[in-house]
């Protein structure tokens, strides 16, 4: 697993072999959304740019291929956790010093 630190770019994606062309969707399990993803021919994913650490959390992609008669569904999962930066903290006296 790799270090994801706030502000980086990261990107989930999903490719399926799958005929006819599956419908792929993204989810945050974390919040229960639908995110929008970039799609085509079988393969789909989402650029967070400048990640945020509220962005950590469990996302699933859904691949949902129907046949007649039949309908299959694929599901694969991800879990981003990512490092939170600090914010800058100023020592009582400097504070003073800026009034």
């Amino acid at each position: 697993m790799s270090h994801i630190i706030e502000k980086d770019n990261v990107t989930l994606s999903c490719d399926v072999d799958s005929h006819p062309v599956s419908d792929i969707k993204l989810y945050n399990m974390t919040d229960n959304t639908t995110i929008e993803t970039t799609k085509s021919n079988n393969k789909a994913s989402y650029n967070f740019v400048n990640i945020h650490c509220l962005d950590t959390g469990e996302y699933m992609f859904t691949a949902r291929n129907s046949i007649p008669d039949e309908s299959y569904i694929m599901i694969k999962t991800s879990y981003i956790d990512v490092m939170c930066m600090l914010l800058p903290t100023f020592p009582i006296y400097f504070i003073e010093y800026l009034k």
